[in-house]
């Protein structure tokens, strides 16, 4: 998945998804499929901006490597 980070702090990160659009169904398993990852403390997906706001734990890169990574397909399954 392309991102972009828009803004970040210690355990914390905030991407936009680059779609030009994303549906609540999207959102919803996006946000499912990060709070099921072993290092995420908490995650939250606004549909409307495609923002998503995460509270990790762990190595920076590792996060977003999986987050980069991520396919809407795997996350179906």
């Amino acid at each position: 998945m392309k991102f972009e980070i828009k803004h970040e702090s210690t355990g914390r990160i905030r991407v936009r998804v680059l779609p030009a659009r994303m549906a609540l169904e999207q959102a919803d398993l996006l946000e499912a499929w990060l709070k099921g990852q072993p290092w995420a403390k908490d995650a939250v997906v606004h549909e409307r901006t495609r923002c998503v706001i995460l509270t990790y734990a762990g190595d920076r890169a590792t996060v977003l490597s999986a987050i980069g990574s991520f396919t809407w397909a795997e996350a179906e399954e």
